[in-house]
């Protein structure tokens, strides 16, 4: 498992998406993930702490699982497959941990939301490094 960091989301004007870009505080290595512009002003708006009047989805989770006596420990990118990342959000109920399937998107906005470690699986990071996905900063700027 390598710890990585959000760092920011940014416009790709190739995808005509948005890229969540995490980054390895360890060698800085960058993983840009695809999102649609939905997932991407939800995530702004958490990154940027703004609170809206009622609770969008995730903060819903994030309510019922503190009301109960739930705790968040972690978000794990475990899963790339056909060019999809699959994660997981690890809650700890009643000494139970258990791993809810999660898009990386969400997984990521509660992790930013509840400062949570965002982890990248080895086996997903042999495939995306076989790929060519992962981006060194002192090898390709791409992503800066």
């Amino acid at each position: 498992m390598h710890l990585f960091n959000f760092e920011k989301i940014e416009h790709d004007s190739s995808s005509k998406g948005y890229l969540i870009i995490l980054r390895n505080p360890n060698n800085n290595n960058k993983l840009p993930i695809l999102i649609g512009s939905n997932e991407a002003q939800a995530l702004s708006l958490t990154h940027q702490n703004i609170k809206l009047p009622r609770p969008r989805t995730n903060q819903l989770l994030i309510n019922l699982t503190n009301k109960l006596n739930g705790e968040f420990e972690s978000v794990t990118i475990n899963k790339y497959q056909k060019g999809i990342f699959y994660s997981i959000i690890k809650i700890k109920f009643l000494d139970k941990l258990i791993d809810l399937d999660s898009r990386p998107s969400d997984a990521i906005e509660i992790a930013i939301r509840e400062k949570l470690p965002i982890y990248i699986n080895d086996k997903v990071l042999k495939l995306i490094n076989n790929e060519s996905i992962i981006k060194n900063q002192n090898l390709n700027n791409e992503f800066k």
